[in-house]
């Protein structure tokens, strides 16, 4: 079994880690006003399916990181909480295989956050992009659907 209730067990602390071209193309948060996006990469969705969790860090200064996990869940909504150095984002375990199973391109989620609007949560396959960007390592990105072959 892919995903285990142990995997979802992690406490997020501070670590220290050596900023490295493995690092380039790992999963991406987008946090604006009640909004977060997520995007992952071919190896995030991998290990999403594999581990049933993905963690992405960002270095914020010298010893301190902020980390960013997604998490396959038995629960039947999504949740997202604060940990002591970063945030960690649930997903119900059925949402997570028809992503890593490629049958859906994203899932969203509205969370009850205690305010009218709610948290509005998106996590989606991260796509290259259409126009060539230097210094953008994008070999582990999906193929872009509406890119011309």
């Amino acid at each position: 079994m892919p995903f285990s209730v142990e995997a979802l067990l992690v406490v997020v602390k501070p670590v220290i880690h050596q900023i490295d071209d493995d690092n380039l193309n790992h999963m991406k948060i987008r946090i604006k006003d009640a909004s977060i996006r997520l995007r992952l990469s071919m190896d995030d969705m991998s290990t999403l399916a594999q581990q049933g969790r993905v963690v992405a860090v960002c270095p914020i200064a010298p010893g301190v990181d902020w980390e960013y996990g997604l998490l396959v869940s038995d629960q039947q909504e999504a949740a997202v909480s604060l940990q002591e150095q970063g945030i960690q984002i649930r997903i119900p375990r059925e949402a997570a295989l028809s992503l890593t199973n490629l049958s859906e391109v994203g899932h969203s989620f509205l969370i009850d956050n205690g305010t009218s609007a709610g948290l509005s949560l998106l996590i989606e396959r991260d796509f290259k992009c259409l126009v060539d960007r230097p210094g953008e390592a994008e070999g582990n990105l999906y193929p872009n659907p509406l890119a011309r072959e």
